[in-house]
């Protein structure tokens, strides 16, 4: 009778996304408590328990590296937040800046105006896309070290945003608290996917 084997892929991406750790032997225990009944909702948890754990040990062992990919991030953060707002006022028939004199669009550029659904979407894009490439760019830059440094730019991220919310003076008016909170989790979760897409393929033995 053959043995009920886990399955491939969590293992594969455990070793992808932390390939500074050795992970051979707690994949090996992991297997066997699966064998013996385990659920695969059991197997999934410790292994995404494990790619935190590796990452933060990554992190502590080379805390100049995270501290450079936080800072590589944060200002790729900004510069594309002014590349979206650039954009921004392109797709909305404003204009743009040309060196210190403003270019206005023509009018039948203004498509936007007459369909807030479509510029809505526009804007959708545009930031997911930035967070795709976000990800993307601080993992490849840093790609012997899977997405450790990816989590090292979130967690500056995160204090970032926090910062600036505190800076505000007084209560926005229209600002959901839940809604700021699933737009930052999609955030997050769309960088680690870039990051995700930026390390190297390694096959599980």
């Amino acid at each position: 009778m053959s043995t009920m084997q886990p399955p491939e892929f969590p293992a594969t991406l455990l070793k992808r996304v932390v390939p500074a750790e050795d992970h051979e032997v707690l994949l090996g225990d992991l297997a066997e408590e699966y064998q013996r009944g385990r659920s695969i909702a059991w197997y999934w948890s410790q292994i995404l328990s494990a790619v935190v754990v590796g990452a933060f040990r990554d992190v502590r062992a080379h805390p100049l590296l995270a501290l450079r990919a936080a800072a590589v991030g944060l200002v790729l953060f900004v510069m594309l937040i002014r590349v979206q707002l650039a954009l921004r006022d392109v797709a909305t028939g404003a204009g743009f800046m040309w060196g210190t004199t403003w270019i206005g669009l023509p009018f039948y550029w203004h498509w936007p105006y007459y369909c807030s659904w479509s510029f809505s979407a526009f804007l959708q894009v545009l930031s997911l896309t930035g967070s795709l490439v976000l990800g993307w760019i601080v993992a490849r830059t840093h790609r012997r070290h899977g997405i450790t440094m990816v989590f090292a730019f979130l967690a500056a991220l995160i204090l970032y945003r926090l910062w600036m919310i505190s800076t505000v003076p007084g209560p926005v008016i229209g600002l959901s608290f839940g809604l700021l909170v699933r737009s930052y989790a999609v955030e997050g979760l769309l960088i680690l996917f870039g990051g995700y897409l930026a390390t190297e393929r390694r096959e599980c033995a």
